[in-house]
């Protein structure tokens, strides 16, 4: 519960740099993911020599494997660029709101794709999640 409560401060407070940087300079999107990317991989290796390392196995690292991890890094690079183009243009507000939205698409995704089982509790979280994001638009259009 507390790593993941640190990650979620950790993102918030990510997207508030962002948001901040991109409205009050000139530095493009791209610069940004230029300047932000050596901490996150400073980060990232952090966790994974503390919780990874010991069970890390070097036999994974075979051609095909390399294949994939390179595609997965070229797609979160255009994602990271998507990100940084949509707060440099509206608000680091808007990608807090979307991600709820995109977890309940995944999740509505999966069960019609591939038949996942979904609990009462998840269905009962979504829809806490859409009633609040309802009343953010709300009390945000007439305060």
């Amino acid at each position: 519960f507390a790593i993941q409560m640190s990650a979620v401060l950790c993102d918030c407070v990510n997207k508030l740099i962002m948001d901040i940087v991109l409205k009050d300079t000139v530095v493009d999107s791209l610069s940004m993911h230029y300047y932000s990317s050596p901490a996150s991989a400073v980060c990232i290796g952090i966790g994974f020599f503390v919780f990874e390392w010991s069970s890390f196995s070097f036999d994974l690292l075979t051609p095909e494997f390399s294949l994939v991890l390179v595609a997965n890094g070229l797609l979160a690079f255009a994602l990271n660029i998507s990100v940084l183009l949509l707060v440099s243009n509206t608000s680091s507000m808007v990608i807090s709101l979307a991600g709820p939205v995109k977890d309940i698409l995944l999740v509505i995704s999966s069960v019609v794709m591939f038949g996942s089982p979904i609990t009462l509790l998840q269905v009962v979280g979504f829809g806490v999640t859409l009633v609040a994001l309802y009343m953010y638009r709300q009390f945000k259009n007439d305060p």
